[in-house]
């Protein structure tokens, strides 16, 4: 679908999406393309470390597919903050993401999700066949071939290693079990990588004098597999790897927003997948179709650091800062008095939890307002007017450069904060567009607030539930009788909830009590 010429009768999305599916074979070109030329100073194993004649040295592509599009062909390189790094192999990195998740509720669960790997394997060979075929390699079935076994081979590694195939937390930072460089090369240097030469390249210095590497958490079985495979099979797999688990392929296949169930994803609008037949197409989810939506779409997913990198006009900041401080304090005393009747407990007690709950939200609005109005070293992302796939790429080469330069954390600051941001920092910031501005937030669903005021009680409420109101009663704050009745209370609001029948008519939703 994806590789055919352009036809009059092409919707914009699908000319843009075939556009950018050639703009990924030129971006195979651009890496040296899938032929591995003969680098000196390498060992004459094929690896940094040996000695011998020169053969091949995989260091440089590997760095640059993680510098420029956070890419982990053998590795991840996690970034604590400035200079701080660790290296982690993990499973998850090798998720087929053709593969949708299974119906939990269906009866052969196990022979679906057979089914469907089956499926899922066979189109992304499919894919990578099509994707190739406008490069200048002469055996392409045989380079994916090799792609799609050494890849099994590496997940089955992890998942032995790692117990499971569940998303793994990134490691933390402690700087007590630091890792040398020499320490790096003698343990991994059957990885075949040149680990000064990587860091120093992805995170774009000139030496790594002042690089602290917290973990290095690299898979022993791993270093042997790839000690024995052939140099060449795995340049050719850097590169494929990184069109299929990089943002470059994230994008065009439509599941940019879903980010395979990543729940630090930044957009929760979902898309119909660009590779889908026109057959398929009609089974999943509708991809948001007006240009002003599928543009905010792809910037808030490639650079959900725009909630960090924005500009602030300082007055409108000082005097969103102020009216923000002013509506947090009327909502403390909304909370007090709110609280005072529901519980029968001292007016101490009352004071103590309505400050707890508002002062967090006050720390974590008012931070954030703070934190815009720093300055900022400027970090450009060169757009072009007219060429939207090579934008796309230069927003996922910006994101990254954001990221490994410790400057932002990969997810960015929350969802709802973006609006919020936004209307803080310009002047008439709704000009343009109709309505009110909109505070997004997902809890409990996905909904939008018309006013600050709504938006900031949201947040206040987020700080009163169950565990919340439970640690209250561990520090005697609550008594029993306040549990006891508040208990009551909900008991009496399950009961009211259940006759309660919503008809929703598309445009309109009505509450119906039986």
């Amino acid at each position: 679908l994806l590789s055919g010429s352009y036809r009059m009768q092409d919707s914009p999305y699908l000319s843009k999406a075939r556009t950018l599916f050639r703009s990924l074979a030129e971006i195979v070109e651009s890496l040296g393309g899938l032929s591995m030329p003969e680098t000196t100073g390498g060992g004459g194993d094929g690896t940094v470390g040996g000695g011998g004649p020169s053969k091949f040295d995989i260091t440089p592509l590997v760095a640059n597919v993680t510098r420029l599009y956070g890419a982990s062909p053998f590795f991840k390189v996690v970034v604590h903050g400035y200079r701080k790094i660790s290296i982690v192999s993990r499973a998850s990195g090798y998720r087929n993401p053709m593969r949708q998740p299974s119906h939990i509720l269906s009866r052969s669960v196990d022979n679906q999700a057979e089914q469907e790997g089956k499926w899922s394997r066979h189109s992304l060979e499919q894919l990578l066949t099509s994707l190739l075929a406008r490069t200048n390699h002469s055996n392409i079935p045989a380079v994916v071939q090799d792609y799609m076994r050494l890849e099994a081979n590496i997940k089955r590694i992890l998942k032995t290693d790692d117990g499971g195939d569940e998303m793994e937390d990134d490691p933390l930072c402690d700087e007590t079990s630091r890792r040398s460089f020499f320490e790096l090369q003698y343990h991994y240097g059957r990885y075949g990588i040149n680990w000064t030469e990587l860091v120093r390249t992805v995170l774009d210095l000139p030496n790594v004098r002042d690089v602290v590497v917290c973990q290095a958490s690299l898979s022993g079985p791993l270093q042997h597999l790839l000690e024995i495979t052939p140099k060449q099979t795995l340049w050719q797999f850097a590169i494929l790897h990184t069109l299929v688990h990089s943002d470059l392929f994230l994008l065009v296949s439509g599941q940019s927003t879903t980010r395979l169930g990543d729940p630090r994803s930044t957009s929760g609008i979902t898309g119909t997948s660009a590779f889908q037949t026109e057959k398929d197409a009609g089974t999943g989810p509708t991809r948001p179709q007006s240009p002003e939506e599928q543009c905010l779409d792809l910037v808030e997913y490639v650079m959900p650091t725009l909630k960090n990198s924005i500009h602030c006009d300082k007055d409108v900041l000082e005097s969103s800062s102020a009216v923000t401080e002013g509506m947090l304090e009327h909502l403390r005393s909304a909370l007090f008095g709110i609280l005072k009747n529901l519980f029968p407990i001292s007016t101490e007690n009352t004071w103590k939890i309505t400050n707890t709950t508002v002062n967090k939200v006050v720390v974590d609005v008012l931070f954030f307002l703070k934190r815009l109005g720093m300055e900022r070293e400027s970090v450009k992302a060169e757009l072009d007017e007219y060429d939207y796939s090579a934008n796309v790429v230069e927003l996922v080469k910006f994101r990254n450069q954001l990221y490994f330069s410790g400057r932002v954390k990969a997810g960015g600051y929350p969802d709802d904060m973006t609006a919020f941001g936004i209307k803080a920092c310009f002047r008439d910031a709704g000009v343009g567009r109709p309505g009110p501005i909109l505070y997004h937030s997902n809890v409990p669903h996905a909904i939008s607030f018309g006013s600050l005021g709504t938006f900031l009680a949201a947040k206040v409420a987020d700080g009163l539930g169950f565990d919340d109101l439970l640690g209250h009663y561990t520090a005697r704050l609550l008594n029993h009788s306040a549990i006891l009745g508040l208990a009551v209370k909900l008991e009496c609001f399950v009961t009211m909830y259940s006759n309660i029948e919503l008809l929703d008519y598309g445009t309109q939703v009505y509450k119906v009590v039986l």
